[in-house]
């Protein structure tokens, strides 16, 4: 059996062929929950948008990215 925290030879192909690996459970859902409420109180701090608009995009981007791993 390998060490506890090892990939498999599956994750590893997984791996070098797709360049990112989905480690779950990755955080626990307090802990995405701090997250989600530490970046809205950065994105406030910052006027919530640029000239552009991107700090609301990086916003929306990381909540959306939150949300599909089911926090």
């Amino acid at each position: 059996m390998p060490p506890a925290g090892s990939l498999t030879a599956e994750k590893l192909s997984f791996f070098d062929t797709n360049g990112y690996l989905v480690l779950e459970p990755f955080s626990s859902d307090e802990d995405v929950r701090a997250l989600r409420d530490r970046m809205a109180e950065l994105v406030a701090g910052i006027g919530g948008s640029n000239a552009t608009g991107s700090s609301e995009h990086h916003f929306d981007f990381g909540i959306k990215h939150l949300e599909m791993m089911g926090a």
